[in-house]
């Protein structure tokens, strides 16, 4: 059997489409399923006597003052941020090990006198500590005592674990505060960019639980709940066989696919479709064919949508100079103090917001521009909609502009008007509540736009023709959409960032590309 042959009948397109659709939903419904089953417990964590250290209402508060203060746009928690400061979780779990090494070191000094012997001792029964998971699901149902709000169980941790913590508290109040000896040049720039002393204690209690499950062994086997992420030799963080298996596997099926698009590439007889086709190819576009258009209504509607894009553009690629000028500290170079008027967490989340804006609001004019050349004539109150729609946008562009550095620097509080109006703190999602409401609106709208601009071909029953690709991928778009909806500020990071992971990859990455690439097609076509 040739299945390239198979494939390029058209009556089997559905068939494989079919195939790659239902495999790539149940890959990703397998994803999430794990991220659940294997949520790690948002738990008391307590010492040996029982005092709690700090409570698992604590992490939960301290992500959001990681999130009220946009510390994505400038580090990342468990991978996934700007990447500008450091990753959080690998951060608070090696300056955990060091404290606890500091700590036990003390201990140890007069039984062995020997310091490279000691170290290597110390150093073992730290990353034994560190691995050894000690979360007790029923602590509290065999000694009794108040429940945490997030899990029924508790953490419980060895002195060296709670010496630790208290250093890694210091630490994160010296680094956002005025800096110290603990922080040395890992200092956050402006300084004193938090100073609530509780709301360091959570943000602390937050990064310290992010270091524990990349270090503790998740229940039943043998590596983390990251799979030993990320790489730490002093804390014993190395990979495991199943990530080097599957890293060869995943690289030997990548190849194996490229491979077989270039084969299938290879044997299509593209010379004699094209000659076969070249008769009902239309002339390519000339000055005299575009000197003699005369844009429809609609089409002119579009000329502002277009003017406010290229703003945009601009904006970005402002407020990116501007994060490289944190980047390489030009402010303290020329004596003019940029990152206290704006710092990073201001200018990269403009910098990222502004990128997919500019993109969405581009592909929605090119859209409705290329309407009336499909379809015509054009159906009644159509501009009114388009409208409605530059209206929507301009609202959701001012309110993210302006609502962005009001969140970060506090003027909208720290509750729910901040996070409506202000922002989310989310990488690529940190427009506030409310904006993103109206974008999504702003989403739906327009895709009521483009159905209604071709309902003429839809009737046409015509599944595999290109107006029908663009509502496909315009549908996909507006569903996969609805993934950043699912969080809110209390569900755990893992849960919460899986979500984000499917707003940004299967949103903006899979079904944006996917419907530039039907779009670019037709232009293409018409030219």
């Amino acid at each position: 059997m040739d299945v390239m042959a198979w494939i390029d009948k058209q009556r089997n397109w559905w068939k494989t489409f079919l195939l790659v659709f239902v495999v790539s939903v149940c890959v990703v419904g397998y994803l999430g399923v794990e991220a659940y089953q294997y949520e790690p417990p948002r738990a008391n964590f307590v010492d040996e006597n029982g005092s709690v250290v700090f409570s698992g209402e604590d992490i939960v508060k301290g992500q959001q003052v990681f999130l009220r203060y946009n510390l994505m746009d400038y580090g990342s928690f468990l991978g996934d941020g700007a990447l500008r400061g450091p990753d959080f979780t690998g951060e608070a779990l090696h300056q955990t090990a060091r404290f606890m090494v500091e700590h036990m070191d003390r201990e140890w000094q007069a039984r062995i006198p020997d310091a490279e012997t000691r170290g290597a001792v110390v150093e073992s029964l730290m990353q034994k500590e560190l691995k050894h998971n000690r979360y007790d699901e029923n602590y509290y149902v065999d000694r009794g005592g108040e429940q945490g709000a997030y899990d029924p169980g508790a953490v419980v941790m060895t002195p060296a674990e709670v010496h630790a913590f208290g250093k890694v508290a210091q630490f994160y109040a010296e680094k956002f505060g005025e800096g110290g000896e603990l922080a040395g040049i890992e200092v956050f720039s402006p300084a004193n960019y938090i100073t609530d002393p509780q709301a360091v204690h959570q943000l602390a209690a937050f990064f310290y639980w992010g270091g524990w499950i990349c270090a503790a062994e998740r229940p039943g086997f043998e590596y983390s709940y990251t799979h030993n992420w990320p790489y730490d030799p002093l804390v014993g963080n190395l990979p495991h066989g199943g990530i080097v298996l599957w890293s060869i596997l995943s690289t030997l099926a990548l190849l194996l696919a490229i491979g077989a698009l270039f084969y299938h590439y290879g044997k299509t007889e593209r010379e004699q479709i094209l000659d076969s086709e070249s008769a009902n190819t239309p002339p390519l576009t000339t000055n005299e064919l575009l000197d003699g258009a005369k844009p429809m209504p609609t089409q002119r509607a579009t000329y502002k949508i277009f003017a406010l894009a290229a703003v945009l553009f601009g904006m970005q690629v402002a407020a990116g100079l501007w994060t490289v000028a944190d980047f390489v500290s030009l402010g303290s170079t020329i004596g003019i103090p940029l990152q206290q008027w704006l710092p990073v967490t201001v200018t990269r989340a403009w910098h990222t917001q502004m990128s997919f804006l500019w993109i969405s609001i581009c592909w929605f004019a090119a859209t409705i521009w290329l309407l009336p050349l499909i379809c015509r004539p054009e159906p009644k109150l159509q501009r009114v909609l388009i409208e409605a729609l530059f209206a929507l946008l301009i609202v959701v562009v001012l309110g993210t502009t302006l609502g962005i550095p009001l969140g970060i620097k506090g003027e909208l509080g720290d509750g729910e008007v901040q996070r409506f109006f202000g922002q989310q703190g989310w990488e690529f999602m940190q427009l506030g509540r409310a904006y993103q409401y109206l974008l999504f609106a702003a989403f739906v709208l327009w895709g009521v736009i483009l159905v209604r601009g071709v309902w003429p071909v839809l009737r046409q029953k015509q599944s595999w023709s290109l107006p029908n690709w663009m509502v496909y991928m315009a549908g996909g778009i507006i569903l996969m959409f609805t993934a950043s909806f699912v969080a809110d500020p209390e569900t755990s990071f893992v849960i919460a960032d899986f979500w984000r992971w499917c707003t940004v990859h299967m949103w903006l990455e899979a079904f944006f590309e996917l419907f530039t690439t039907v779009i670019t097609a037709y232009f293409l076509y018409l030219m």
